[in-house]
């Protein structure tokens, strides 16, 4: 049922409600206003910056244009994720009674729809997103309001936004890619994202490979390369120096941390031995 009121919500179909309108704005602080473009006989929505839309180049963001399907999607999930963490909603609820606090879990956990707009308007007072993050501000008077009004079987209210509130930042990294084929925004988790780490052993051996040809071509011998290294025999000298000879595909990989995840080395080692 969720996904499905998400697709509804933030379709490409959908209509011009959008979910986050008056919520979204860049890392200037510019409000980020619904648009949208049609293309081949399908409607894209977004949120664009009102700077961009107003050539005020200077109170525009490092995200001037999203997707509006990208970022509610991500914006419903991340707040479901917050309701249903016991832990967070322990820390809002702890000076109710015990039994209190056992039923507004429960209610934050088992909250019928979790992209219901009166629900994410009601609970969310800001979002700012910039290329690496985006921060949700939750209305924690509110919130706890909301799960006391769904615990007892009530309709909530959406806040007065000029009553003063205590917030509670959501911060998530994010990285955005855009896709060649359709020109679309993919937001994504970069928690649940592998961001390449090089392996710095893999790195040094890259690195010492070169170091060492570039000594023998100014003279320098494998046993002088021994003796600086303080090695007894010469086969470690002999297999790094041979590095130098793997693809550049695989050194590019190796210094930018993009190489098959078991490749250790003395695999590398062995694949330069062929």
């Amino acid at each position: 049922m969720y996904e499905n009121k998400v697709d509804k919500i933030c379709g490409t179909k959908c209509s011009s409600n959008s979910l986050l309108a008056g919520l979204i704005f860049d890392d200037k602080n510019s409000l980020m206003t619904p648009s949208h473009s049609n293309s081949h006989k399908r409607r894209y929505r977004y949120y664009v910056s009102t700077a961009l839309k107003n050539y005020n180049d200077s109170k525009v963001g490092t995200i001037s244009k999203i997707p509006a399907g990208e970022i509610e999607k991500f914006v419903v999930e991340t707040t479901k994720e917050f309701l249903q963490d016991k832990g967070q909603i322990q820390k809002l609820v702890k000076d109710f009674k015990v039994s209190k606090q056992n039923k507004l879990i429960y209610t934050a956990q088992n909250i019928e729809d979790y992209s219901d707009p009166k629900l994410i308007r009601a609970i969310i007072c800001k979002i700012v997103i910039s290329k690496n993050l985006i921060e949700i501000t939750l209305n924690e008077n509110s919130l706890i309001n909301v799960l006391n009004t769904l615990s007892n079987n009530q309709k909530f209210v959406i806040p007065d936004k000029r009553e003063k509130f205590n917030p509670i930042t959501i911060t998530k990294k994010i990285k955005i890619t855009q896709s060649s084929r359709n020109d679309n925004i993919l937001i994504l988790n970069a928690k649940e994202y592998d961001i390449p780490e090089p392996n710095p052993y893999l790195v040094n051996a890259i690195v010492k490979s070169y170091y060492y040809h570039k000594q023998i071509q100014a003279g320098r011998t494998i046993e002088d390369l021994q003796s600086e290294e303080g090695f007894k025999g010469s086969k470690y000298i002999r297999n790094i120096l041979n590095l130098k000879y793997i693809s550049p595909t695989l050194t590019k990989q190796i210094l930018t941390g993009t190489q098959p995840k078991d490749l250790s080395l003395q695999k590398l080692i062995k694949i330069s031995g062929y």
